[in-house]
């Protein structure tokens, strides 16, 4: 839990949705991720996949935007930096 409530207090999130527990949020995330690296393999593996067979499909590859990426353990992001000029992470809260 403190651990938790560190990455909290240190997540970059704009105050009014601060104020609507989306730092906190994010902070519990990468904190549950960390205790369910296990059981969550798996998991994050199908979405990469996912991801990938997204980017085969993609005519155009200028510029890549994820939205929602939080801490982008989900994402293959050597797949997408090699198959796109331009890669943006985009997301209400960023972790440090």
């Amino acid at each position: 839990m403190l651990i938790e409530a560190i990455e909290s207090v240190f997540t970059l999130c704009p105050r009014p949705w601060r104020r609507l527990g989306y730092a906190h949020a994010a902070g519990a995330g990468v904190a549950r991720a960390r205790r369910c690296a296990a059981a969550w393999t798996t998991h994050l593996e199908h979405s990469r996949d996912a991801v990938r067979a997204a980017i085969a499909d993609c005519g155009s590859r200028r510029t890549a935007l994820v939205l929602g990426a939080g801490p982008a353990l989900d994402i293959p992001l050597a797949d997408l930096s090699a198959g796109f000029d331009r890669v943006v992470l985009a997301d209400i809260a960023h972790t440090l």
